[in-house]
């Protein structure tokens, strides 16, 4: 039976250090003009997205938004990100949502804010009730004008490239066998 476990981590193994070469071979490092976001956090403080002017073996250079370049070493970045473009329909979804949120919290505390101070249980309910249904009515009224400018200003989506999972740990014991897998 162990040599079954055996057989099995040398397969595994053998799986996981082919499959790095064969992402990069199929193009997981941008190319100049791509719209890449890095995650550097030895280097950068924040992710930092920006278009590749060039890439050296260990070097890439971003162009910002604020027209400035910075080379992020490749040895420092943790994960890299290609942008896919911005989603109108995902950016509606999450407008909805902030809309829904920002209004029902705005018009609850107004309704809250203008109800009059007591400490008696039976006023205090009145107004609670009262918040809860100005919050509803904010949710109401707040969800579509989010979806609404989250859809005209869209959501840019990205997908990670570089190396795939990667076995780091495999371990026989007992009761089976035991992998440690780092997603990046």
């Amino acid at each position: 039976m162990r040599v079954l476990y055996l057989v099995l981590i040398l397969l595994l193994g053998a799986a996981a250090g082919a499959g790095a070469p064969a992402l990069r071979a199929q193009g997981s490092q941008p190319e100049a003009g791509t719209r890449v976001r890095v995650f550097a956090p030895g280097v950068l403080p924040r992710p930092v997205a920006g278009r590749v002017v060039r890439v050296t073996p260990d070097t890439v250079v971003l162009q910002t938004r604020a027209d400035a370049s910075v080379a992020v070493p490749l040895a420092a970045a943790e994960r890299m990100e290609r942008s896919l473009g911005r989603s109108h329909s995902w950016g509606a979804v999450r407008g909805f949502a902030y809309g829904a949120l920002a209004g029902g919290t705005a018009m609850g505390v107004a309704v809250l804010g203008g109800a009059e101070f007591c400490i008696y249980i039976s006023c205090l309910n009145n107004n609670l009730a009262g918040a809860t249904g100005g919050a509803l009515i904010g949710a109401a009224l707040g969800a579509p004008v989010g979806a609404v400018i989250g859809g005209v200003l869209g959501v840019e989506q990205w997908q990670t490239i570089g190396p795939g999972p990667r076995v780091r740990a495999l371990h026989v014991s007992p009761a089976g066998i035991v992998v440690s897998v780092a997603i990046p």
